[in-house]
């Protein structure tokens, strides 16, 4: 175990010794120690604080011997002054300068052998190149090796106005200004090592000496059999992408092909955690504003009322009475009155009639700020049991919700905490991209315009470095047609909105599939149809696959909330396949309203898989499910057998599903490809 640091050198001496500064920062040598750079690359990699040996890589000649004459004579100062690192001049014999090609080509397998042998002799230690000496062609070369080999860090040395010094000038701490005039730039961040290396026969230094004899002469250099590998490597690579591909219902994003082959073996075999979930960049297309909010969730937002509920404390004796008492029966663990206002919802809201409901219902839930275990089993009762949530029914099902959506989300306060609720949650698991669902026209009963709503959503969701929120408007179709008209009139105004226009990506039928067919809503939705809106509709989620059928045909939609029953129509299974109709299942809420069970009907996911449907896992209302995009998919590896490999495909479902502009998309999905390929190649790269 050695941190070894290699760098090519020509007939600079100064180049050495300042490498030898650099590697001696932490122990000693003050030549440099205000350097800001170093200074930085330090505190950047805070494993490595000094270096145990130094490589120097240089021709056979002359000039070369003069430049280490130099370098020596240095060291012969600084002697006693610091523990040096072990200094080994590694030359290449017969070859005074890089004057041909072949020499150059020569150069290039002496630097390939020599990073080799370093890399393997600093095993578990660590490994910088640097590139600041020699040739152009040296440095090319030491840098390609840094891509072949691996290394912690390639870097070079460079100055702007640096003094030219004699060796007795370099030996005490320099000024600022001067010490400043020289800069590391760390040219490559940590590399991995290349998997071609371990293709039969594995590439080791034994077989690749730095020096040999006639005797000991390889027939073939290490420089052309890399590049025999690497040629070869590239059809491997487009060969096992078009096999792949072919195998397979679901692909992988296609930067990640990239990928050495016994990697995504692995992916293939390897069973998925939460951590490792949890590590991986989501998305959520479907996802309720009126259900994001667990019990913590539901006690911030409350308490973004707090001024509004004092206010009307002062003003109003028997609401002031009436906290006091809701206090008093939290204290108490009053289970069965304080349930009762729960589960009579009305009675809550409409408790005080000169009172907001917002402000009710926050000061209600506030009466728990310090006790939300016990909110949450008044709420849920034997549902925190995991086993008896299930099959509860559509109806049960949205009263554990009462607490939240319409009934708190009134005030400009209580909107805004709920979305910074939501981008901590984001942030938390991981989300790139969510499309929340809304129905403005529910929250206008604290005095608010839907616009507002809106508004208030985009200043507060908007310019999330971490996460890109959008939103979707819902038409219930359970409700009065009115409210269904005025969302679709809500979402025309927003798309001729400058600011807002593309904060709206699209518009959700939802609601009792049995209220109003697709057919009679067709005409509602016109004008979002000229308009190109993106739709999508809940259906088939406990309701005939005949829904489905026509939300399809009748509305041109997109996608599909749920679409649970389509697993019992081939044909039109097949027909949303073919034309890229995206499904969006909401595992957790699915089996809490209907009834999946291993005894009864199987949750339809592999199916959709092996058929190659585009189906995407979402949250529907987590804060109601009492989940997290993590566990939905956790939940689904689980119960279907994923393996990591078919997550991945499952996201990639979910980013080419989003409702964005193909070049919005395009991006995002670089992205999602770039951080999930950094991920895998670290965890199987170790």
């Amino acid at each position: 175990m050695a941190n070894v640091l290699v760098s090519t050198f020509g007939t600079t001496w100064a180049i050495a010794a300042e490498l030898v500064a650099f590697s001696t920062f932490n122990s000693g040598m003050n030549i440099l120690a205000r350097n800001k750079s170093i200074q930085r690359f330090y505190k950047e990699h805070p494993k490595i604080k000094s270096f145990d040996e130094i490589w120097l890589i240089c021709t056979h000649g002359e000039y070369a011997y003069k430049a280490i004459e130099k370098f020596y004579e240095w060291l012969g100062y600084i002697d006693g002054l610091v523990e040096l690192p072990e200094i080994k001049l590694l030359s290449l014999e017969k070859i005074e300068d890089l004057t041909s090609e072949e020499e150059c080509r020569q150069m290039s397998d002496f630097i390939y052998r020599v990073v080799l042998q370093a890399l393997e002799y600093s095993s578990n230690g660590h490994l910088v190149l640097s590139l600041a000496g020699g040739r152009k062609t040296m440095s090319s070369d030491m840098q390609r090796a840094a891509d072949l080999f691996g290394c912690d860090a390639l870097i070079h040395m460079a100055s702007n106005n640096f003094p030219k010094i004699e060796p007795s000038d370099f030996t005490e701490e320099l000024d600022e200004k001067t010490a400043n005039e020289l800069f590391i730039v760390e040219v490559q961040k940590s590399s991995s090592y290349n998997t071609i290396l371990d293709i039969e026969p594995r590439i080791i230094s034994k077989d690749y000496p730095i020096e040999f004899s006639r005797n000991n002469k390889i027939s073939q250099n290490l420089y052309d059999v890399i590049s025999e590998r690497l040629l070869k490597a590239e059809s491997i690579q487009y060969n096992a992408y078009r096999y792949r591909t072919s195998q397979s219902n679901q692909s992988i994003f296609h930067g990640l092909h990239q990928l050495p082959p016994l990697t995504l073996y692995a992916l293939e075999e390897d069973k998925p955690t939460v951590e490792w979930i949890k590590s991986l960049p989501k998305a959520d297309l479907h996802c309720h504003f009126g259900g994001i909010l667990d019990v913590k969730g539901l006690v911030k937002v409350a308490l973004a009322n707090k001024l509004s509920i004092e206010n009307h404390k002062k003003n109003n004796k028997k609401f002031a009475e009436w906290i006091l008492e809701i206090n008093n029966l939290v204290e108490s663990h009053s289970d069965e009155k304080l349930r009762e206002l729960i589960i009579d919802k009305n009675k809550l809201r409409n408790k005080f009639l000169d009172i907001p409901q917002a402000i009710t219902v926050s000061a209600y839930i506030t009466a728990f700020k310090s006790n939300t275990d016990y909110l949450d089993q008044l709420i849920y009762g034997p549902y925190l049991e995991e086993n008896n949530f299930r099959n509860i029914g559509i109806n049960e099902y949205e009263k554990l919700g009462d607490l939240q959506g319409s009934a708190l989300l009134q005030t400009k306060e209580s909107i805004a905490a709920a979305c910074e609720y939501l981008i901590d949650y984001c942030r938390e698991h991981n989300i790139k991209y969510l499309e929340l669902r809304c129905s403005p026209c529910n929250y206008i009963y604290g005095g608010l315009t839907e616009d507002e709503v809106v508004e208030i959503m985009h200043q507060n969701l908007k310019n999330q470095n971490e996460c890109d929120i959008r939103i979707i408007i819902i038409g219930s179709r359970h409700g009065e047609m009115n409210v269904f008209q005025k969302h679709v009139s809500l979402a025309q105004r927003l798309i001729r909105n400058e600011e807002l226009r593309n904060f709206l990506v699209g518009f959700d039928v939802a609601g009792d599939e049995n209220k109003a067919k697709p057919a009679q809503l067709r005409k509602h939705l016109l004008p979002l149809m000229k308009e190109c809106m993106s739709l999508t509709i809940h259906a088939g989620e406990n309701q005939p696959v005949e829904n489905i059928w026509e939300a399809v045909y009748e509305l041109n939609t997109d996608r599909v909330g749920h679409g649970l029953t389509l697993v019992n129509n081939n044909e039109l299974l097949r027909r949303f396949r073919d034309r890229n109709i995206v499904i969006e299942l909401c595992p957790s809420s699915n089996f809490q309203i209907c009834d999946y069970d291993e005894d009864q009907k199987t949750y339809p996911l592999r199916k959709y898989m092996t058929e190659g449907l585009k189906v995407t896992l979402n949250t529907d209302n987590p804060g109601i499910s009492r989940t997290s995009i993590t566990n939905e998919y956790f939940f689904m590896a689980e119960y279907a057998k994923l393996t990591k490999l078919e997550i991945i495909q499952l996201l990639r479902n979910s980013f080419q599903g989003l409702f964005l502009s193909k070049n919005e998309k395009k991006q995002l999905i670089i992205k999602v490809e770039d951080e999930l390929y950094r991920l895998i190649s670290t965890e199987y790269n170790k």
